[in-house]
């Protein structure tokens, strides 16, 4: 019995012994943390643009004992505080993150562009019995094809740089590779396309039918015909104006009536003919009393209903003074109004391309695939430089992959002049359509109503 209690007493102390040699190893500080591999993981936008990005830390823990040093389980210690702090090495201002039975932790959505200071302690019953060298990192780092980090520049996210369109498209180390001169055409073909829309936009403005035309506020029917222009034109135009048309008709019209019974005459040889001398009187002096002062009135009811601002409204201006002043000229009349309504609508048309810059639609996207085609050559020259420097070691694979790889690099930007020149000449032909359009419309209202002028 007594050698079973002096059996039991002796196993307790060894017990309390290797607590008690346990605790004193840890209070020793003979543990330490080393951190192993800081991963990053950057979040973006649809843009390709950094948002945040996600830190995840990994570490082990190593003893020292006698001058040697040895990894030995991390569940040696239970808890493991993160302190990390963003451009604070002294953590004055930090944050922390407690794991427990792991050695590793993902720190998320820290902010891009900072450079982050980690630090872990090890924690037993609430006691630090390990630490570790503070680390860090600098979040908004890439790691390139030449596995070379570099800062990521805001500017190559900027809707203004030439690395923007490469990047909608999922190829922005594309521009990263490329040569000074290369970069230089991706710039100089993203502002030309940049430049077209904004073109495009004051065209859309400046060539708008009811710029042009005296139109009445848009209606649901008429809506739907944004690429009909006639059914647009029949659907939108004002009443107002097609009445005055309609009047000028039928003062034409009322002049010519004057002419099919016309005074006659007998000659010496009993014949009957038009006297053309009475019936010139008769005309002037018809013209001088009715015609020109209706006219007159057709003038000053196209100012009183606001249009002076319409060039189709300036065009008819034209044709209605020039009558009025040569109204009383019987078979002379029409080739004058003719010329004046003529010289005003071409004047016109003038003005619409001169305001519109449709002109520079054709210009840009006529330079556009000149410029693809200049960063496509120098690019492949460099391709081919950068061959003539090879080793006779290089393999044929090796040879073929440096080849390809240049090549299509190169390429990109020939494909990106050929898109915006595609874009814009369409853009162009659409709005040059649509001015002979309007062309062939002033001269329609003009035919319809002087037809018998």
């Amino acid at each position: 019995m007594k050698e079973k209690i002096r059996f039991g007493v002796v196993f307790l102390l060894i017990l309390v012994s290797g607590f008690f040699w346990k605790q004193n190893l840890l209070a020793q500080n003979n543990l330490k943390i080393h951190i192993l591999d800081i991963e990053r993981s950057k979040q973006t936008n649809f843009l390709g643009i950094p948002k945040n990005v996600n830190y995840t830390l990994k570490w082990a823990l190593f003893s020292k004992d006698r001058g040697k040093t040895a990894e030995v389980n991390y569940t040696e210690i239970p808890d493991y505080v993160v302190y990390y702090s963003a451009n604070d090495s002294l953590f004055n201002n930090t944050q922390k993150e407690t794991v427990s039975g792991k050695n590793l932790v993902t720190l998320r959505h820290l902010k891009i562009g900072q450079r982050y200071f980690f630090r872990i302690e090890g924690l037993n019953n609430g006691d630090r019995v390990a630490l570790s060298d503070t680390a860090w990192a600098i979040s908004g780092r890439t790691l390139s094809a030449s596995t070379e980090e570099g800062p990521i520049n805001w500017m190559d996210y900027f809707p203004l740089s030439g690395r923007f369109p490469m990047q909608l498209l999922g190829q922005g180390r594309i521009f990263e590779h490329s040569t000074l001169l290369g970069k230089f055409a991706f710039h100089l073909i993203w502002w030309s396309f940049l430049f077209g829309l904004l073109i495009w936009i004051v065209t859309m403005k400046n060539l708008r039918l009811s710029r042009i035309f005296p139109f009445k506020k848009i209606g649901l029917k008429s809506a739907f015909y944004v690429m009909n222009y006639d059914k647009t034109y029949s659907g939108r135009i004002s009443k107002e104006f097609t009445n005055l048309l309609q009047k000028w008709q039928k003062l034409i019209n009322e002049a010519y009536k004057l002419v099919e019974s016309p005074p006659m005459e007998r000659n010496q040889m009993g014949e009957e003919m038009i006297d053309l001398d009475m019936l010139q009187k008769e005309y002037a002096t018809w013209w001088k009393n009715v015609g020109k002062k209706k006219i007159e009135k057709i003038e000053k009811d196209l100012l009183h209903n606001g249009y002076a601002s319409y060039p189709t409204i300036r065009i008819v201006q034209a044709g209605l003074g020039n009558h009025k002043i040569n109204g009383y000229r019987w078979l002379e009349a029409s080739a004058e109004v003719d010329r004046a309504i003529e010289n005003r609508a071409s004047s016109e048309l003038e003005t619409l391309k001169r305001k519109s810059f449709l002109e520079w639609l054709w210009n840009l996207g006529a330079t556009a695939p000149l410029l693809g085609l200049f960063g496509t050559v120098t690019g492949i020259s460099v391709a081919f430089a950068h061959l003539a420097t090879l080793g006779a070691d290089t393999t044929h694979l090796k040879l073929v992959k440096m080849l390809a790889g240049g090549i299509n690099e190169a390429l990109w930007t020939t494909i990106l002049g050929l898109v915006t020149g595609i874009v814009l000449v369409i853009l162009y032909y659409f709005y040059k359509s649509k001015l002979d359009w309007i062309f062939s419309k002033w001269e329609e209202i003009y035919v319809q109503v002087s037809e018998k002028l």
